[in-house]
């Protein structure tokens, strides 16, 4: 049994353009905090980008590993039957696993909007 300090590694599904999962270290203080379902932004060549943990690993293949940059949900958006349902539909409908986890996605978690919030104001 493994303890959640030997992961050490998340694969993530970025949001737009990409059919394969990348790998990058999950930093000391983000520990515990990153687990399948999490939003995350990780660097991508000169960029940042919007990602969904799709798995946490002790080890990856790779032996350059750029650590994920910000954990953007404290919270796993997407749980593990979510994810499960995610790769039956890539599979069934032939489609890239991208644009599945985008479409599971609320709008205000997938864009750069911001949740709205009413104000309700009543006269005392």
């Amino acid at each position: 049994m493994s303890s959640s300090q030997d992961i050490t590694v998340a694969s993530v599904i970025l949001d737009d353009a990409l059919a394969h999962e990348l790998d990058y270290l999950i930093p000391q203080p983000m520990q515990g905090r990153v687990s399948a379902g999490t939003r995350v932004l990780v660097p991508v060549k000169n960029t940042l980008r919007q990602a969904t943990v799709w798995q946490t690993k002790p080890s990856s293949k790779y032996s350059q590993l750029k650590p994920i940059n910000e954990v953007l949900s404290e919270d796993s958006i997407l749980t593990n039957d979510l994810l499960s349902l995610a790769k039956w539909m890539s599979g069934y409908y032939c489609t890239p696993l991208y644009k599945v986890l985008i479409t599971m996605l609320p709008k205000s978690v997938r864009s750069d909007t911001k949740e709205k919030s009413v104000y309700i104001v009543k006269k005392l």
